[in-house]
């Protein structure tokens, strides 16, 4: 576990409780997801390592490149800033949505096969996935020419790798073993 995640995690946390009590987990979504892209950039990055400015100073100009902002996210932004957690704000939301999809019996599933599967084949394999993992799944599926035939599936920390390239992998392995 880094350290920036371990910093992040009681601030995503209170911001999934507090979505989660004012019933609005979707609009924080929104809004974590903006505040995390705008510190990845340079510049903002610059401003905010910038010594001479206040932390209220940092938190104001972080605000005014937000969309809209309630009230409460204004002040998470400003607790943010007084505590020097801006940068962490990509992890942040990395954490919130991790909240929020287990609260919501939701998982993203990556898929990658050789060729583009049909909407019943991605139909029947979103079924398989939800009845097998107990939760709605969020299918995004992708082609990968290099994988030669077979699914890579992606589901949260689990890989599964049905593709030929991957048994060839196993097969060179178990030779040179």
């Amino acid at each position: 576990m880094s350290k920036s995640t371990t910093v992040a995690r009681p601030y995503a946390k209170a911001a999934f409780e507090f979505g989660l009590n004012a019933n609005n987990l979707s609009q924080w979504s929104t809004f974590l997801e903006e505040a995390g892209l705008v510190v990845q950039h340079e510049r903002v990055e610059q401003y905010l390592a910038e010594p001479a400015s206040t932390s209220e100073q940092k938190a104001q100009g972080f605000l005014s490149l937000l969309s809209e902002v309630s009230d409460a996210q204004e002040n998470f932004v400003k607790i943010l800033a007084d505590n020097k957690r801006l940068e962490v704000l990509p992890e942040i939301t990395e954490l919130f949505e991790l909240f929020k999809d287990a609260f919501e019996k939701t998982i993203d599933v990556d898929i990658k096969t050789a060729f583009e599967l049909s909407d019943s084949d991605l139909a029947a394999l979103s079924k398989s996935l939800e009845k097998n993992l107990n939760r709605k799944v969020e299918l995004h599926s992708e082609v990968d020419k290099s994988l030669l035939g077979g699914v890579l599936i992606h589901a949260g920390d689990s890989v599964i790798d049905h593709t030929v390239k991957g048994r060839l992998a196993q097969l060179e392995d178990a030779l040179v073993a």
